[in-house]
Order: C-alpha cells, then structure tokens, then sequence
C-alpha cells in the first residue's frame, strides 16, 4: 500500500479516536450534534473517514468545545429541552467552527446559546446567516443589541431623543462613539433599522411631529429571530 494512502489511513483513525474521546468526555454530545455512529465508528468505510476528518477540521479548540457543550447541556436543562433535532451539517459545522475559535466568554456564550436553540426540537430552526451574522459581532455589539432586545418590548422600536425639544427631560445618556459604532454594524447587519417620526401640518401650514421629537431605532424581523436564538428570555 502506497505510503500517502497509508498516511491517510491513520490520520482517519485518529479523527475517529478523538471524536470519540470527545464524545465520551462530552456525554455523547458528539452523537447529539452529528447523527449516532460517529462515537463508535471505526475506519473500515470511507464515509466515516471523511465526515470524522472534517469534524475534526472544524474544531480548532477542543477544550474551548468541551466548554461550549457544557453550557448547551445547561442551557437545555434549564429550558427543559427533551427532545433534540438533527441540525444540517453546512449550518453545525460552520458553528463549530466558529464557536472554537471564540475566547471571549461574552461572545463563546452566545455560540451556544445558538447551539442550544438549533438543537431544540420545539425551537424554530435556526439559519445558516445567524452564524454569518454572530460571527461578525463583537463583544462591543452584543451588549446594546441585548439592551434593545430588552427595551423594544412589543412594538419592536426603542426611541432615542434628538435634543430638539428642550423640554423633554431624558435620563438616557448620549451614545458614544462605540455604542454607534455598534449600532452601524447591527444596521449592517440586517439586525437594526432606522425608525420612522410621523409629521403634520397645522392650519399655517407649520410642521409639527406626531409625539416627542426623537429618533427611533427598529429591530428588523430578522434581527427578532436572531436574538430570540442567541439571547435566553
């Protein structure tokens, strides 16, 4: 047998044996997120081989794995999740990948946090874009889009005040430069809108605001599936 066929042979053999050493170390999450099989397989069928391989591509930290199936056995004890879903692969793998090269704790949590919801039978299914879209966001974004998730309640709108009218007596702070920042990158991303100020005219034909002279930011659908998936109620 050529040498490069032997090579790869044993390569294989060892992205099965650390699959299934994470797998036992993790509960058999491994099992949970790929389909059963992969714990046990052995390297006799090629099709084992490559999907054990590039499982293992995908993780480039597997302690920082261990930690992220930790908080998603958590997460879904907390919910009282039962009943778990195979997510597709291009979506799991993607997150996996993502999620193993996240230190920041903040962040990292928000990985699983998603994990969590793709794998909750009961959840809507979440998308490959959320992934796209949480792994362009920094720490920085993800405290006011949380804080917008927050305050927009039913309505999907948070208002922010120009300073037009002085009569209006505001507590919230001025943003600064990193929360607009922030807030730019969440519009970027699909997540955030500009809100809308309804106008009138009275009888001189002067122009007046329908309600308090302020700015208003919308969470998009899109933006109201996302944090539905990556931030617990």
């Amino acid at each position: 047998m050529p040498s490069d066929e032997i090579e790869a042979i044993t390569e294989s053999a060892k992205a099965l044996q650390e699959a299934a050493k994470l797998g036992r170390d993790a509960g058999g999450w491994i099992n949970r997120i790929f389909g059963p099989g992969i714990e046990d397989a052995v390297a006799l069928h090629s099709s084992d081989r490559v999907r054990a391989r590039r499982i293992e591509a995908a993780i480039y930290d597997w302690e920082r794995l261990t930690e992220l199936l930790r908080k998603v056995n958590a997460r879904l004890r907390e919910k009282g999740v039962r009943s778990l879903r195979l997510m597709p692969t291009k979506v799991v793998l993607a997150l996996i990948e993502n999620a193993t090269v996240e230190y920041e704790d903040d962040l990292h949590t928000l990985w699983a946090n998603l994990l969590a919801t793709g794998l909750d039978a009961r959840a809507d299914e979440i998308h490959r874009q959320f992934v796209s879209i949480l792994s362009d966001l920094t720490s920085n974004d993800a405290k006011p889009l949380r804080e917008l998730h927050s305050e927009c309640g039913d309505s999907g709108v948070v208002w922010f005040h120009l300073g037009i009218d002085r009569r209006l007596d505001r507590s919230r702070p001025e943003l600064s430069t990193s929360d607009k920042i922030s807030l730019f990158n969440l519009n970027r991303l699909g997540l955030l809108a500009p809100g809308t100020i309804d106008f009138r005219t009275d009888e001189q034909g002067t122009i007046e605001a329908q309600g308090p002279l302020e700015e208003g930011i919308t969470i998009t659908p899109l933006g109201i599936a996302f944090c539905k998936a990556v931030i617990p109620e």
